[in-house]
């Protein structure tokens, strides 16, 4: 199993994460970097996080898409 940690203090966080426990930043997976992480000016929440609270994938600020990759994958 992988272990992820916060990239702002290194704090051990989980998959499912979506804030760390040390340092309250709000988390996301980077699917470009396969990592958790916090969300930083480069990145935004998915739509499905903040309009349902079911994802923790993060979208590059540059893409078009509302959607994460992984939700863009599975929507009809």
């Amino acid at each position: 199993m992988k272990s992820f940690h916060c990239n702002h203090c290194e704090q051990v966080v989980f998959f499912e994460s979506v804030s760390c426990v040390n340092c309250g930043r709000l988390l996301a997976y980077l699917p470009d970097r396969q990592s958790m992480g916090a969300l930083d000016a480069g990145y935004r929440q998915c739509i499905n996080y903040s309009q349902h609270n079911v994802c923790n994938w993060a979208v590059p600020v540059g893409e078009d898409h509302e959607a994460c990759l992984s939700c863009r994958l599975t929507q009809p």
